[in-house]
């Protein structure tokens, strides 16, 4: 991302004496950046919609399975899981240790 405003800054005001060469390497180093930057993206998008099964459950409606959350994120399920315990009364504590 900085080499592409740094060369898009050259390209764009040509007139503060740039010579030749200078625009010749900035219009290169600006292209081959771009497409880098443009694929990465591509590549994000992919893996964030089709290559990690679940993830796009969770980023549209906020909720993922049990699995993916322990595969994933372990802390944070964790983390959920003594949250939970903690909120729970003691009768169903108690309740749930019985099962």
């Amino acid at each position: 991302g900085i080499a592409v405003s740094l060369s898009g800054l050259i390209l764009d005001f040509p007139v503060f004496g740039q010579e030749r060469w200078l625009m010749q390497i900035s219009h290169v180093i600006h292209v081959i950046f771009s497409m880098l930057l443009i694929i990465g993206s591509l590549g994000h998008i992919y893996i964030g919609i089709i290559g990690t099964v679940g993830a796009l459950q969770g980023m549209t409606n906020g909720r993922v399975e049990v699995a993916w959350a322990i595969q994933h994120h372990d802390i944070w399920y964790k983390e959920e899981q003594n949250r939970d315990s903690a909120l729970k009364t003691p009768t169903e504590k108690t309740e749930s240790t019985r099962e």
